[in-house]
């Protein structure tokens, strides 16, 4: 017969319960200790693809400069004068969006690897015009392609949030409530200048100024910046 102390050896082949406990509290432990860690790395990860993107954004100002001799002011607005007629925009008088073509970004679509996209668009036209967009918008005849999104107009620590401007258009009479026409979306944007707001903050008029970089009081007339005139400096200057 297997004596007591045999017997006793047998009986214990698994973890009591205190054991496991424990066991459990040193992973929590660790856990707790290498969580936070993990998630520095990942935000220091974001903050580094967040500055490539601003890096290329820079660059891609830079090539549009020496190609063109300027950079686009944050606005332009087309007249009806030199706005093409074949085939004409029916929303062309609705609003002063549908006068301006694509922005700033869109224009250095070509500076980023993205001639794809760019090529699909008339830089002649406004962004709202069939020509321009595909359906669901009214007339569309773009191809859907023009939608698609641009990584490197996107910041990697926000919310994958869409765009969505059916409401937009629908205050505009264009689509039927409820509508929902989603846009390349961005975190970022050519400085205009002082916002209203933040003017009365400092003690300024309560207005917003066109003074930043890329800012301009008269968009029919004043369509590009050149670097000569940024009269603070490059190496001083966040456009």
């Amino acid at each position: 017969m297997a004596s007591l102390a045999q017997r006793r050896k047998a009986v214990r082949g698994a973890f009591t319960l205190v054991e496991l406990l424990v066991v459990i509290a040193i992973i929590g432990v660790l856990v707790a200790l290498l969580l936070p860690a993990v998630q520095q790395a990942r935000e220091a990860a974001r903050r580094m693809s967040c500055s490539n993107n601003l890096k290329q954004l820079g660059l891609a100002i830079h090539n549009h400069e020496s190609t063109y001799k300027y950079v686009p002011t944050y606005r332009i607005q087309f007249t009806a004068a030199e706005y093409p007629t074949s085939p004409a925009n029916p929303y062309f008088a609705l609003t002063g969006d549908a006068q301006s073509p694509i922005g700033v970004l869109g224009q250095l679509l070509p500076y980023l690897e993205q001639g794809n996209i760019s090529d699909m668009i008339d830089m002649r036209r406004s962004l709202i015009d069939p020509v321009n967009l595909p359906l669901p918008f009214p007339g569309g005849l773009n191809d859907p392609g023009v939608l698609a999104p641009v990584s490197v107009f996107v910041c990697p620590s926000t919310p994958e949030t869409p765009s969505d401007y059916g409401p937009y258009f629908g205050e505009m009479g264009l689509f039927p409530p409820d509508t929902s026409f989603i846009l390349p979306r961005t975190d970022y944007i050519p400085l205009r200048g002082v916002h209203s707001s933040l003017a009365v903050c400092v003690g300024m008029p309560n207005a917003t100024t066109d003074n930043a970089m890329l800012g301009t009081n008269n968009p029919i007339q004043k369509r590009t910046v050149k670097f000569a005139e940024v009269t603070d400096g490059l190496t001083n200057t966040i456009c």
